[in-house]
């Protein structure tokens, strides 16, 4: 009986120990595993950016409020004056341009009629008063390189009506104006209309006959040239 008990001990305690060992076996693989292959995330290391956005600005105390807001606004009036003076050096700077340009235009005479078939061919001519068309001071001669004789039209409609300008300068001789030294046409233009000779006359005593010729005239045996006379002494 005894050795019965004995072979059944040894039997069953080698099985204990045999499962024993396995159990052991079995947590230290699982252990493995979880080290290797954890079931859930390992946070390795947790970063947190923040950003503090302010809504509110501190205004200084009242007194030195204000020196700030006079800062401000002296600040704003001194641009606003440099912009003043900017727009006003610029402003005459255009004026200088545009004055240049206008002093170019404003030296050049009107241009004579070469075209024989536009220049009139009549046998004479009527004169008329030309005060009723145009205003024009006697030119300058003395001491001049050009003699410019300017017409000063009462208005722009006149000078649709317009054929052409004409200059007759005469010569006096024998206390009567009567030798024909200059005779010539020019072109009508929109605005500054002037004529210009050389300032090359021989001595002696000048009437000057400047003036108009209307369309509706040219084809007349006698049209009328709206005349005005100036007088002068070269020497």
């Amino acid at each position: 009986m005894l050795k019965k008990s004995i072979l059944f001990i040894k039997k069953h305690l080698w099985q204990s120990l045999t499962f024993l060992l396995g159990a052991i076996v079995v947590i230290l693989l699982t252990k493995v595993f979880d080290d290797v292959l954890p079931n859930s995330p390992t946070i390795v290391k947790e970063i947190t950016d923040t950003l503090r956005i302010v809504h509110k600005y501190e205004l200084p105390p009242s007194s030195s409020n204000n020196d700030t807001l006079n800062l401000l606004l002296q600040e704003k009036l001194n641009q606003i004056s440099q912009l003043n003076l900017y727009e006003k050096e610029l402003e005459n700077y255009y004026n200088r341009v545009r004055n240049k340009e206008n002093n170019a235009l404003n030296d050049i005479p009107n241009k004579i009629i070469l075209d024989q078939s536009k220049r009139l061919s009549a046998n004479g001519y009527t004169q008329e008063d030309a005060t009723a068309f145009f205003e024009s001071d006697c030119p300058e001669i003395r001491d001049q390189k050009f003699i410019d004789f300017r017409f000063n039209f009462l208005s722009t409609e006149i000078i649709s009506e317009i054929y052409c300008l004409r200059l007759t300068i005469y010569k006096k001789s024998n206390d009567k104006y009567l030798q024909s030294y200059f005779d010539d046409f020019f072109e009508v233009r929109q605005a500054n209309n002037f004529i210009r000779i050389t300032n090359d006359l021989p001595s002696g005593q000048y009437e000057f006959q400047y003036g108009v010729m209307l369309k509706r005239d040219i084809k007349k045996e006698f049209p009328a040239l709206f005349v005005k006379k100036c007088y002068a002494t070269i020497k």
